[in-house]
């Protein structure tokens, strides 16, 4: 019943992402070319105001998308709650805290003021992003601490998919695309500055929550690990 009521089509090229096994994959032309760990949403709970219930705020939503693009040496853009919860209390302890980490001040065109953080090794979204645009601004990214994935629950994030391999899913994406060019991407890295490339052809991304799935050999289900730890 989840399969049927999700998004998922007869897509020849597709990314499925299965949030309480804690891995994605790409399948492309009815076979599976890639799996891959992610880290996912925390389970932190907190209390929505208006309804008084408890809600899991970090939560990685279910949905289906579409890629259109992908991100190298990206800035990251701080949630208004993110930087009231966790950037103010460093900052009130250590001054210096928003230089040494990379982040700054920004103002919008239409006047909004944001934190950023700039492209380097404290940039939680680590070298490269994949941009599925979508109301809950949550897509897939490097990471700068790669020590979670060593977990079988990897539930660490604030709602972003975090990728195990993201430099080789980058070289399958652009080499599927037709855009793979080793020195170019390496000169972009060098760089250290932000810069998207455009897919030729967008791929759709299925975000869902599947407690069971067939297994590799294909035979029977096999419980997933967040079902296992139930």
């Amino acid at each position: 019943q989840r399969w049927r009521a999700s998004g998922i089509g007869p897509d020849a090229y597709s990314v499925l992402v299965n949030v309480p096994d804690f891995h994605a994959e790409i399948w492309r032309n009815g076979a599976r070319e890639m799996r891959f760990r992610i880290v996912a949403g925390n389970t932190q709970q907190v209390c929505d105001p208006q309804t008084g219930r408890l809600e899991y705020a970090n939560a990685t939503p279910q949905q289906s998308a579409t890629m259109t693009y992908v991100v190298l040496n990206p800035m990251s853009n701080v949630p208004s709650r993110i930087v009231e919860e966790e950037l103010l209390p460093e900052l009130a302890e250590n001054p210096n805290y928003f230089e040494e980490m990379g982040f700054e001040r920004y103002t919008t065109s239409n006047g909004i003021e944001i934190v950023r953080q700039l492209p380097g090794e404290e940039n939680p979204l680590g070298r490269v992003k994949f941009m599925f645009p979508n109301p809950h601004n949550t897509y897939m990214h490097d990471t700068s601490r790669p020590q979670y994935f060593q977990y079988p629950v990897r539930a660490f994030s604030h709602g972003c998919m975090r990728v195990q391999d993201p430099l080789d899913l980058l070289e399958y994406i652009l080499r599927t695309d037709g855009q793979w060019e080793e020195s170019r991407v390496e000169r972009i890295f060098e760089r250290g500055q932000e810069t998207s490339i455009t897919l030729n052809t967008p791929i759709p991304v299925h975000i869902q929550y599947y407690v069971v799935r067939v297994d590799d050999d294909g035979f029977g289900l096999a419980r997933t690990k967040a079902d296992r730890q139930s």
